[in-house]
């Protein structure tokens, strides 16, 4: 069967190339305006769909591909910049801070019309970007057709302080033939069937499970500590992972004892887990500040 890829993106193309697929490229023509209100997630799966759709009216057969980039700073959608001031002002904003870049993916079948769609979600940190910096990217050119004002497979890789999540999307995992999701779950429980198996989506809230085989969400956070909803997320037990230093494996106590206890507490009380990241110096020894406040969370059940 016939597969077209609904996308110019030379980013793309290259990603269908590098996994060895024949297709054919052409651009969907759709808009991609950002509205204030728009729900970050569904947002990128609605553009994906509307991309894949459009190029897939215009063919009697065929598998056609479509997928759409959103970047959210927050509660902000930061889109293509339309013109280098706008640019300069996003890696400003984006510099020495956390963001989402969220993927919408689709798949249409242009004879039967039938629709496949996914949302990944990646986190990234940027390192603190000196003007100096910011100019020098802004000559490259490569900020201005690219949401956010970056390209992390470009010269923005060396703006990037790391990445939560996949690389490429984790989609590439969401099929019947192995390597899947279920395959790698069960090469872990393989030596170890008590192993847990938890699948990271990246800094993300709500928490949320991946897949069908994980015994724990992943539950990474940053900043914007959620309310635990209950004991499970599906069919996975509601687990947080976080740092109480300033960032993994570093820095001061960034939280006051009475969080981190009443926290702790609440999850727990709710039948959740909680596991908090602490610094270590280069002998293995964890900080006497950070061993007081683990001490206080010895009586939570």
């Amino acid at each position: 069967m016939e597969l077209i890829l609904a996308s110019g993106s030379p980013r793309r193309e290259m990603l269908l190339r590098q996994i060895g697929l024949n297709f054919q490229v052409e651009p969907s023509g759709a808009g991609e305006n950002i509205p204030e209100d728009a729900a970050p997630r569904e947002l990128a799966e609605k553009l994906a769909v509307e991309k894949a759709r459009l190029v897939a009216s215009r063919r009697s057969s065929g598998l056609v591909i479509g997928a759409d980039t959103v970047v959210m700073l927050g509660s902000r959608a930061l889109g293509k910049p339309a013109n280098s001031d706008e640019a300069v002002e996003m890696l400003r904003a984006l510099s020495g801070r956390e963001h989402q870049v969220i993927t919408g993916i689709a798949v249409v079948d242009a004879a039967g019309g039938r629709i496949r769609s996914d949302v990944v979600v990646t986190g990234v940190k940027f390192a603190p970007l000196s003007e100096d910096v910011i100019a020098r990217y802004m000559a490259t050119g490569e900020p201005m057709d690219k949401a956010g004002a970056y390209a992390i497979q470009g010269f923005g890789a060396l703006l990037i302080e790391w990445i939560d999540g996949c690389y490429f999307s984790d989609a590439m995992y969401r099929n019947a033939d192995p390597p899947n999701f279920k395959t790698f779950a069960d090469a872990l429980r393989a030596g170890n069937p008590n192993s847990i198996v938890a699948f990271n989506p990246g800094v993300l809230t709500p928490v949320i499970t991946l897949t069908e085989y994980e015994d724990y969400t992943a539950g990474e956070i940053s900043e914007a500590f959620p309310v635990c909803p209950g004991p499970r997320v599906n069919q996975a037990q509601y687990h947080i992972l976080s740092y109480l230093g300033e960032n993994w494996s570093r820095g001061k106590p960034r939280f006051a004892d009475e969080f981190v206890v009443g926290y702790t507490r609440d999850v727990s009380n709710k039948g959740g887990a909680v596991t908090w990241d602490v610094p270590t110096d280069l002998k293995g020894r964890i900080p006497k500040e950070f061993i007081d406040q683990l001490k206080l969370l010895r009586h939570i059940r």
